[in-house]
């Protein structure tokens, strides 16, 4: 959990939060209220900050009182902005008492970001409806899906595709769709590579890392379903936004993992919206393509020696994998783990001890194939530390 700008000690609050004591019900009708007076308290009204409603949100706020105790309470969000959020808080509190909000980011991260109270109005016993101003602006779209930013009128298409980056393999689509698909893009930093349907996509996937899979739902004669069992059987786990023709039959995604369905023919501005979500909602470093440089102190010829090293450890894993001779498959990605750290490469570690656990649970190294293509993958991105210089 992250905390920025609070100088609260959040774990300093004994106990649970106090729960919000007004039923769902009693908090609809009051945000529905609120809503429609259009105003929240004099500060409010003059807020230069576009807000967003986020109604009935429920969050945490801690507060540190004059006196020095620090208690923390459930809350309510109504609206946020970069300069500040306003909740329903049970109680009064103080202009300039300063406390934390906690937020979930896209990335399903917890942060807790340092504000202080400008306005507290009442609104029904206990409640009081409360505006803070954040001690430093933040990015708002960190917390807020682009949906949102396009149905409350935000004008911010550059920066949106500014976001989007990595690396995307479009799967499936004709000449046409895929130039429709690269000029949608353009503006990205996204890579675009592109692939017919057919076991040289299949290996596009197995062999190179992607941050986004882009599938056409048309692009094979195999169910949508189908298709997406052969996807994650080469051991991809990275996001999939699944385009299908609305005319088609409708296709819920269920219990897939990672998987987004968009209707063709689609909107540009909500496939880029669509793109940026998926992106920061899926970050997880094992399966990225950036590269990991080494957080080690030690020479840069010394690190790369040893990426080396490990790159010419591959083709063993593959070997012993395939052969599903677990002894041989551990003995290799141990030594991998047992140096990552040594070498300044934590990642890697986690990537090793992935694979050493699933292999440990099924006793075969054909059965982890998910973690060992994964870890190969990481080997691939890993470079030696920046010089002083940045290079």
């Amino acid at each position: 959990m992250q905390q920025r700008n609070s100088q609260i000690n959040i774990r300093a609050a004994a106990g649970t939060p106090r729960a919000f004591p007004l039923s769902q019900e009693i908090v609809t009708e009051i945000l529905s209220r609120l809503t429609e007076e259009q105003a929240y308290g004099s500060g409010a009204k003059r807020r230069k900050s576009t807000r967003f409603d986020i109604g009935g949100t429920r969050s945490v706020i801690t507060i540190q009182h004059p006196g020095g105790s620090i208690v923390s309470s459930e809350c309510i969000l109504i609206d946020i902005s970069e300069g500040g959020v306003s909740f329903l808080y049970p109680g009064f509190l103080h202009t300039n008492t300063e406390c934390a909000i906690q937020l979930e980011t896209l990335g399903n991260e917890t942060v807790n970001i340092g504000a202080k109270l400008v306005w507290c109005r009442f609104v029904t016993n206990p409640v009081h409806a409360i505006g803070v101003q954040w001690f430093e602006p933040i990015d708002v779209k960190q917390f807020i899906p682009s949906k949102i930013w396009l149905e409350q009128g935000s004008n911010s298409d550059s920066q949106t595709q500014q976001e989007i980056e990595g690396r995307a393999l479009l799967v499936g689509f004709d000449e046409i769709e895929n130039e429709l698909l690269r000029l949608v893009l353009k503006d990205t930093k996204l890579e675009i590579v592109e692939a017919d349907f057919s076991g040289a996509a299949l290996d596009q996937i197995t062999a190179n890392p992607f941050d986004l899979l882009i599938l056409n739902s048309e692009c094979s004669e195999l169910s949508t379903e189908e298709l997406l069992r052969m996807v994650r059987e080469t051991g991809s786990a990275e996001p999939i936004l699944l385009l299908v023709d609305r005319s088609a039959a409708a296709f819920n995604a269920g219990t897939l993992t990672n998987v987004t369905v968009l209707e063709k023919p689609y909107n540009n501005d909500v496939i880029l919206a669509t793109i940026r979500d998926m992106l920061l909602s899926s970050a997880n470093p094992l399966i990225g393509t950036g590269p990991i440089r080494s957080e080690s102190k030690l020479d840069p010829g010394s690190v790369r020696k040893y990426i080396d090293k490990l790159k010419g450890l591959v083709p063993s894993i593959q070997a012993a994998a395939e052969k599903d001779d677990v002894p041989e498959t551990t003995r290799v990605v141990s030594i991998m783990k047992n140096t990552a750290q040594a070498f300044g490469f934590p990642l890697l570690e986690e990537a090793a001890s992935q694979v050493i656990t699933q292999l440990n649970a099924t006793a075969s190294a054909l059965e982890s194939g998910t973690e060992i293509r994964t870890l190969i993958r990481v080997i691939s991105r890993l470079q030696e530390p920046l010089n002083s210089a940045g290079n």
